[in-house]
């Protein structure tokens, strides 16, 4: 379901401008997230799901994922590994795709950065779906505050 959700607003996303995507054919897809191979847990085994689906019906995906980055481990769950990147440096990244849909899985780092480079000059290719906030927050809980702030 969750993969099927997602391609559909994919599909449904667009911009306007010479290669841009209009609904239908080939779209670039940036998928952005902080939680990604070779970490096994549910987030990863989804979006590896939906990154399979949308490769296999001819839509290029281009992941922006921590392991493109210097990382540190995440405190309390060393399995996440927290990439050291800015807003700019994952702008770029965003632009290299030329994306047709920005996709950002998770509220990490990566996330964050993704989310902090101009969303309004991005527009409907932009999609933010995540709870992951939620779950920092039960691990970290100085997150929670820190995210109650930046609403």
């Amino acid at each position: 379901m969750a993969g099927s959700e997602l391609t559909k607003g994919f599909e449904t996303a667009g911009r306007s401008s010479a290669g841009s995507h209009s609904g239908g054919g080939v779209m670039r897809i940036a998928l952005v997230s902080d939680t990604w191979r070779p970490q096994v847990n549910g987030v990863v085994r989804t979006l590896s799901a939906v990154v399979d689906i949308a490769r296999g019906r001819g839509h290029r995906v281009d992941m922006i994922t921590p392991d493109r980055f210097r990382s540190v481990a995440m405190p309390n769950y060393p399995e996440i590994r927290l990439a050291l990147a800015t807003p700019r440096a994952v702008g770029a990244m965003i632009d290299d795709t030329a994306a047709d849909a920005v996709h950002i899985a998770t509220e990490g780092p990566l996330g964050w950065a993704a989310r902090r480079r101009d969303c309004a000059a991005i527009g409907p290719r932009f999609r933010w779906e995540t709870s992951c906030d939620q779950s920092l927050a039960a691990l970290v809980p100085v997150a929670a505050d820190r995210h109650a702030d930046a609403a």
